[in-house]
């Protein structure tokens, strides 16, 4: 198993301890000290009427292009996945359980691969109001 997937695992694993019995965690349940190993890996995304990310961590940026806070997936071009990603966000949304994707970007004469992960964060019982987004290059 590559370290992204390690990583991932263990963020995994930390989203089913806080939920405990309950369908998802909510956002409070996860703060920052809690999060830190993962912070640069990670974005939140609202999943309002149309979804925007709250906050990117600075590690995504190559894999989004640049700097996503404030957009919404739509904003990324076709090589960064912008239908895949809403796809998941509806999956984890509606299922309200975690989705764990991988996703090939071309780059100069080559793919990278990113392995992610899709948690989501409730605002009640049966509703999510945000995902916990993860990202870490393959390899």
């Amino acid at each position: 198993m590559d370290q992204a997937a390690v990583k991932l695992q263990a963020l995994l694993a930390l989203w089913h301890d806080v939920r405990g019995t309950r369908p998802m965690p909510v956002r409070g349940d996860l703060p920052v000290s809690v999060l830190r190993p993962w912070l640069g890996n990670l974005a939140l995304i609202d999943l309002a009427a149309t979804p925007y990310f709250r906050l990117c961590g600075t590690r995504l940026h190559r894999r989004f292009g640049g700097e996503m806070t404030g957009f919404g997936p739509e904003a990324l071009d076709e090589h960064h996945g912008p239908r895949q990603m809403t796809l998941r966000l509806a999956e984890a949304q509606r299922a309200l359980i975690p989705v764990q994707a991988t996703h090939a970007m071309p780059e100069g004469c080559g793919t990278v691969l990113f392995r992610e992960l899709y948690l989501p964060l409730g605002a009640g019982r049966q509703k999510a109001a945000m995902v916990l987004f993860a990202s870490y290059e393959a390899g």
